[in-house]
Formats: structure tokens, C-alpha cells, sequence
């Protein structure tokens, strides 16, 4: 079975780089194998994305920094201090709580965020907004890795609200969070579902206009999805991306890795800390890793929308992530339209807003400074 969609057409969610599932993970034996082999069942989708088959051959292994023999130590650090000493809140205590301070799981304080539900699709969407202190500062909307949610990204959007002045939109996307529950399996096409159909739908809904987009491994590729397949004179333009550890092509690295958070997840109790992100942790989990390891995967390719994209671009990525390497990002600043700036960072995984906060913020920072300007009125002003 394969875990479900997300966009109006079929679905959206999860690849994500397993942040959460990725926690411990890496590239052994058993996950170079199924590499190979891939597993599960996609199911079908009105709309196929561009999936050249040029690019796999039979037999062709994408290069890859060097054979793991051992898993990396990936410690589950996104499980918080105040998660682990106590008991688990009330639903009705969390959504009370979620209303006034947007991160109570970890102690900082956002008091005038207001989380909320929005129908997008068809289907009932977490979302939490955080307001800015700048006047036309850019709307920053972030997207979320494939294990994700809003509370996953713990105190990273305030921090970052915080440092840029911006006002700040945070959701869950479909089957992840406190949204609607996955019911389908999720397609190949599941970002470009996202991207094309509900992430549109969102920003209209909401009246954010120009705006940069922050997402984390499936929402980075969401990101670059969205951009490239907009013309710059929409409404909802975007003024810039920040990409952390984004995928444009699959790589026998992720595969494995992968696996392993496939075995982590049914030999461990991974799902119960998963579960205080999501409604239903198992069908989150399995959607975003039975559509990664199904052998159709392995063609996925968004490299096509590189091109189209004008707008500037910061690809931050881990040196030591066990779900991707410098040649993602190396794509992208190869054949992207616009401006790449690129920071490799040293001794970071997955997830650099966890293992190097203050780098991050920091180029977060100056990439908006630079790039945010002033907002455009509707009458083009």
C-alpha cells in the first residue's frame, strides 16, 4: 500500500527526509538493498508529472559521497524537553494553548499567533500565523518535510519571525499535523499535487501576496515545484526561496536511508513519539515511506521547473545528511533561472535548523534583507 495525496487532485504530504522518522537513520545494508529492489504499490494519478527516462537506465546508481557501513548518529533531538517529562495535554488543552502561544511545547511565546482550521481541497488544514513588526515585509510560508507538521518545526518560525520582522504562515499539510487524516495512498505526483492545487489554493484563501517560501526536504521541493510553474506577474508571486536540504531527483542514498526508517519505525516506539505530531502517526508515516520506496519513485525528477524559476534562491544543506547529498543543491544552482546562493554547512544531518540554528537564521536573515523589499499593492504600485 502507498501512503495518500494532498492536492485537489489526489494528495500532498509526506516525503520530508523523515526528520522525525530520520532521527537514528542511515544507509545500511539492508537499506542499500531495497534501494535496488524499492517495494510497495502506486496508485494512479490523472496527472504525470516529468519523469524523463533518460535519466535511469537500467543498472544506473546516481554517485553518491561514499558507502555508508554504518548508520549515523541522528539523535531524535525534535522530541522536546517538556515533551519528554510530561504526559501528553488534553486535545482541547493543546488547541486552548496552540491559540494564544503558538511553540507552549517548548517554551517560547509567539502571544499574538492564532492557530486555526482552513479548508483547502476539500480538506481541513492546520495553520498557524505569526505576525510581523515590519510594515510590507514579505509574508515568509513554510513548508514542511515529509514527517513534518506545524509543532515538528518547534520554535524555528518564531525564532525566525522574530529575527526578520516578517509575518510568518506555518501549516500541516494534508495527513500530517492536525489535518484531515490520509485516506488514499499517496501517488507518485504527490508534491507537484501540493504545489499546483492546495498550496495555491492556501495562499489565495489567505491573501498572501508576494511572499518567500521555506521549506525542509519535501517542502523544498514543493517550493521549486511552485515557483517554476508560476509566471512572475501572478498575484502570489513569489519574492524568493529558502531551501533546506531540498530534493530534485532521487538517490540511492535516500532509498537506503529510507529503509531504515522503515525498520526503525516498525522495531522501535518511533511511532509513539511521532504520534505527539500527528493525529495519526502510522498513516503519515507509511504514506510518506511506502510512495519513497515503491520502485516508480525512482524516477522522479523535477528538474524540468529549475529553469522557469527568476526568483533568488538559498539551498542550505547538511554535509552529513543521510538523505541527500551536495549534488541536489548543486542542480539546482546549475540550472535554476535565477540567483543560488549555496551554504554547505559542516557537522549537520537532515536538518539544519536543528543542528545549526544559528547559521541558518542568520543566512535566513540576510536572504530576506536582501530580497524582501516592499511588498506590491494591487494596483501594481
Amino acid at each position: 500500500m502507498v501512503g495518500s495525496g494532498s492536492g485537489c487532485r489526489s494528495a500532498t504530504g509526506g516525503e520530508g527526509v523523515a526528520e522525525a522518522a530520520g532521527a537514528e537513520l542511515g544507509a545500511g545494508a539492508e537499506g542499500a538493498a531495497l534501494a535496488a529492489a524499492g517495494t510497495g504499490a502506486v496508485s494512479d494519478s490523472s496527472f504525470v508529472p516529468h519523469i524523463p527516462q533518460k535519466r535511469f537506465v537500467p543498472g544506473f546508481s546516481l554517485p553518491q559521497r561514499g558507502q555508508r557501513n554504518f548508520p549515523p548518529a541522528y539523535s531524535l533531538r525534535y522530541l522536546s524537553t517538556w515533551m519528554q517529562r510530561r504526559r501528553r495535554a488534553g486535545a482541547d488543552e493543546i488547541n486552548r494553548r496552540m491559540a494564544t502561544n503558538f511553540d507552549f511545547h517548548h517554551g517560547m511565546t509567539a502571544p499574538h499567533s492564532h492557530s486555526f482550521q482552513l479548508t483547502v481541497c476539500g480538506r481541513s488544514l492546520e495553520v498557524l500565523r505569526i505576525p510581523g513588526r515590519r510594515d510590507h515585509a514579505p509574508e515568509l510560508v513554510f513548508l514542511h518535510e515529509g514527517l513534518g507538521s506545524v509543532s515538528h518545526w518547534k520554535k524555528f518560525p518564531a525564532e525566525v519571525a522574530q529575527a526578520t520582522g516578517c509575518p510568518v504562515t506555518v501549516y500541516s499539510r494534508y495527513g500530517s499535523g492536525k489535518s484531515d487524516l490520509l485516506n488514499e495512498p499517496r501517488p507518485v505526483t504527490y508534491m507537484h499535487d501540493e504545489a499546483l492545487y492546495a498550496l495555491p489554493e492556501l495562499l489565495a484563501k489567505l491573501e498572501i501576496g508576494d511572499s518567500i517560501l521555506i521549506g525542509h526536504s519535501d517542502g523544498g521541493s514543493i517550493a521549486l515545484i511552485y515557483a517554476g510553474s508560476r509566471p512572475e506577474s501572478a498575484d502570489n508571486a513569489v519574492r524568493g526561496l529558502v531551501l533546506l536540504a531540498p530534493h530534485v531527483f532521487v538517490e540511492d542514498l535516500s532509498v537506503a536511508s529510507i529503509y531504515e526508517a522503515k525498520l526503525r519505525f516498525e522495531k522501535t516506539d518511533l511511532a509513539e513519539k511521532l504520534a505527539r505530531h500527528h493525529r495519526d502517526a502510522s498513516r503519515t508515516f507509511w504514506g510518506w515511506n511506502n510512495i519513497w520506496l515503491h520502485p516508480d519513485f525512482r524516477r522522479w525528477n523535477i528538474e524540468e521547473y529549475l529553469p522557469r524559476i527568476k526568483c533568488p534562491i538559498l539551498a542550505i544543506q547538511g554535509v552529513d545528511d543521510p538523505y541527500g547529498t551536495m549534488a541536489q543543491v548543486e542542480a539546482i544552482k546549475r540550472q535554476s533561472g535565477g540567483p543560488v546562493e549555496i551554504l554547505a554547512l559542516p557537522d549537520c544531518r537532515h536538518s539544519a535548523q536543528r543542528d545549526q540554528p544559528e547559521a541558518v537564521i542568520d543566512a535566513i536573515t540576510r536572504f530576506v534583507n536582501m530580497n524582501g523589499g516592499n511588498k506590491r499593492d494591487r494596483s501594481g504600485v
